[in-house]
């Protein structure tokens, strides 16, 4: 696989780029790359199948060139190769790549060829033969894997309230119950038993913070969640009489230490949970119009503006209806979390996120907006609203329920735990009464909602809205 130092591949990006605009094979390699950063951010099946097709092509392409090999083909052939070995899946598939790397950088040595990007990774490549080599370090023995897991317990929680992508929080969950399930092996276990969980560290994907670096989410805890990776893979080659399966011309070790210097210098406040200068209050007036302006920074979806484009009548719609709502229908709840070491304009502390928890049901709240303005479609907000509740009546029925109305959160506040506020807020509230609770979400949200309980219950093609209940008496994951 090369050593570590290629995992973190910010450094060598902008080189890529260069190349793209005279190669074919490594914009093919790119474009599978930034396929791979839409699908991962939107869940999206179109850009799921481009991923794919680029992929097919680098592969076909690459394998031309590699047939009639040349200088002027190189760093074409390096992209692509990089390309593909940070979309693999396996550490297997993954080492026969890395072998054809170090084929391709052999062979630019004999024929003289320098470029900035070969000469790059020339230097921090290490040839399968010298990884071999390398014994492995006996550090990671089983009262040390217990303390792993009690880490991992910990830095999950942190996740929690940092309010991470997706999936890093399911990834962080499935090697929490691998490593229980490594904890469990010994010299007597079985060895089909042992087969068993190091096939399935074996199989399991090397992520890499490919996705953090090209949409700006935290690098930190991707490679946090790497680390713990490499860290039971280490525990297997060591302590199992199935090691062989772990792919020997990886140096874990290595990388294992690379991703912990990558890390730490990253965020020095990792280990901190929600800052404690935001606080949780209620609204009041005074914020309305401060609502509406953290309600458009927050909400930039091309669907949510084209139901709520951002035009003066639009602001002012929204203004006057939050502060209708909060006058005359006390059974909604406005809740605000502000920095108190930040002040807005008028000296106040900032309004850092706000919720809208409404605990009537559908027939004593009435309308859910006042009548929409002439800068909106009408026909489509009727139909887009009233697919939202007929979705809640759905899901719900005749159930007594709170309903999470609005959640938004501004983007200088967000994944800083100022949601997770906003749910505990609401949900504790719901358990204290004994009632369920239900939301609208975007699929790309909802790894926030299921942290507190909620589950999708979307019919299947129901689009990127997911309907998600919280049954009665729901305990938030830890």
């Amino acid at each position: 696989m090369g050593v570590s130092k290629l995992t973190v591949i910010s450094s060598y990006l902008p080189s890529f780029f260069r190349i793209i605009t005279s190669s074919r094979l490594a914009m093919n390699g790119v474009l599978a790359l930034s396929a791979y950063q839409v699908a991962s951010v939107t869940h999206c099946q179109h850009a799921r199948r481009k991923e794919y097709q680029y992929q097919m092509l680098a592969i076909q392409d690459l394998r031309k060139c590699l047939a009639n090999f040349s200088p002027e083909h190189a760093d074409g052939a390096l992209v692509a190769s990089m390309s593909l070995l940070w979309l693999c899946e396996d550490m297997s598939s993954r080492s026969q790549i890395s072998e054809g790397i170090t084929a391709i950088l052999q062979t630019c040595h004999r024929l003289g060829h320098r470029s900035e990007l070969y000469l790059r990774l020339a230097e921090a490549w290490q040839p399968a033969s010298d990884r071999c080599a390398s014994p492995i370090p006996d550090f990671v023995g089983p009262l040390l894997l217990q303390d792993l897991i009690i880490e991992m317990y910990r830095f999950q929680a942190l996740l929690r309230d940092q309010e991470p992508e997706d999936d890093t929080w399911r990834k962080l969950r499935l090697l929490i119950a691998l490593a229980q399930d490594l904890a469990k092996l010994d010299p007597s276990t079985p060895a089909e038993k042992q087969f068993e969980r190091v096939r399935l560290l074996r199989d399991y994907k090397l992520w890499l913070p490919l996705n953090d670096l090209l949409s700006g989410r935290n690098l930190s805890n991707t490679l946090m969640v790497n680390a713990y990776l490499y860290t039971l893979a280490l525990y297997a080659q060591q302590h199992t009489s199935q090691a062989y399966m772990i792919d020997s011309t990886i140096d874990m070790q290595d990388l294992l230490e690379e991703t912990m210097r990558q890390v730490n210098p990253i965020d020095a406040n990792m280990t901190n949970t929600v800052p404690s200068t935001l606080k949780i209050e209620k609204v009041t007036l005074d914020d309305i119009k401060t609502l509406t302006e953290v309600w458009f920074a927050a909400f930039t979806d091309p669907e949510i503006r084209r139901i709520w484009p951002d035009t003066p009548a639009v602001r002012e719609w929204w203004t006057e209806a939050n502060r209708h709502d909060l006058v005359h229908k006390p059974f909604q709840h406005y809740i605000k979390v502000v920095d108190s070491e930040t002040q807005d304009a008028k000296g106040q502390p900032r309004i850092a996120a706000f919720a809208k928890w409404d605990t009537a049901m559908p027939q004593q709240r009435g309308r859910r907006y006042p009548p929409w303005t002439k800068d909106q479609p009408g026909k489509i907000c009727d139909e887009f609203i009233a697919k939202e509740e007929q979705e809640r009546l759905r899901v719900m029925g005749d159930e007594k329920h709170y309903y999470l109305d609005t959640l938004a959160t501004h983007p200088d506040y967000q994944r800083r735990g100022a949601g997770s506020l906003l749910m505990r807020w609401g949900c504790n509230l719901a358990d204290r009464n004994g009632v369920a609770a239900y939301v609208d979400a975007s699929k790309s949200g909802a790894a926030l909602y299921e942290r507190f309980g909620f589950k999708d219950k979307s019919l299947p093609g129901a689009g990127d809205v997911a309907s998600m209940a919280r049954p009665r008496g729901s305990i938030p994951e830890n």
